[in-house]
C-alpha cells in the first residue's frame, strides 16, 4: 500500500475538510446519475468517487483507486491518502493539492508531502455518513432539482407569453388610434 501524509498549517481546518469533503461528495453524485465527469485538473478525469463520510474534525473519501483520511485540529488539517499503486496516489494527491490550493488561495495554503510504501494501514474510527454517493438520496436530489427546474421554466414561459400578449394589444391598440 503506497501512502502519503501531510500537515497543512490554517486556523480553518474544519471548513476545509468540509469543503473537500462536499465537493468530493457532489463529484459521486454526479458520477451516479449518469453525468461523465468533466476534467478537473491538468486535461485529466478526476477519480471516481465512492463514498464520502466526515464529521466536524474527520472524513474520509473513498476513491475507486484507493482513499483520503483528513483530519482537523485548531491549527492543521492532516491529510493522508492511500492507493494500491504510486501512480494512484500521484493522482489522488495532485488533486487533492490542486483542490485545496483552490479552495485556500486567500489563505495561501501549501501541501507538502511525505511519502511511503506500507503493508497494513489502520483503520480510522467510524465517522457519521453525511453523504452517500449512491441509492436514494441521490436520485431524491436529481428529481427535485429536475422537478424546481421545470416549474421555473413554465413560469418563465407563462411571464414571456403574458407580456408578449401584451405588447401585442399595445401595438394593435396604436395602429387602430391613427
Amino acid at each position: 500500500m503506497h501512502t502519503a501524509s501531510a500537515r497543512v498549517s490554517t486556523n480553518h481546518a474544519n471548513r476545509y475538510l468540509g469543503q473537500l469533503c462536499r465537493h468530493a461528495g457532489k463529484m459521486g453524485q454526479h458520477a451516479s446519475v449518469g453525468h461523465s465527469p468533466r476534467s478537473h485538473h491538468a486535461g485529466e478525469a478526476p477519480p471516481r468517487v465512492l463514498q464520502v463520510d466526515w464529521s466536524e474534525t474527520a472524513g474520509t473519501i473513498h476513491f475507486g483507486e484507493g482513499k483520503c483520511i483528513l483530519e482537523a485540529s485548531d491549527n492543521a488539517l492532516l491529510v493522508r491518502v492511500e492507493a494500491a499503486t504510486e501512480s494512484g496516489l500521484h493522482r489522488l494527491q495532485d488533486g487533492i493539492v490542486h483542490r485545496l490550493e483552490t479552495f485556500g488561495h486567500r489563505e495561501h495554503l501549501t501541501v507538502q508531502w511525505q511519502t511511503s510504501i506500507s503493508q497494513q494501514t489502520g483503520r480510522p474510527a467510524e465517522i457519521a455518513s453525511r453523504v452517500r454517493t449512491s441509492g436514494w438520496p441521490v436520485t431524491f436530489w436529481w428529481r427535485s432539482r429536475l422537478v424546481g427546474n421545470l416549474a421555473l421554466a413554465v413560469v418563465l414561459a407563462a411571464a414571456i407569453a403574458a407580456h408578449l400578449g401584451l405588447l401585442g394589444a399595445a401595438l394593435a391598440a396604436t395602429s387602430w388610434s391613427r
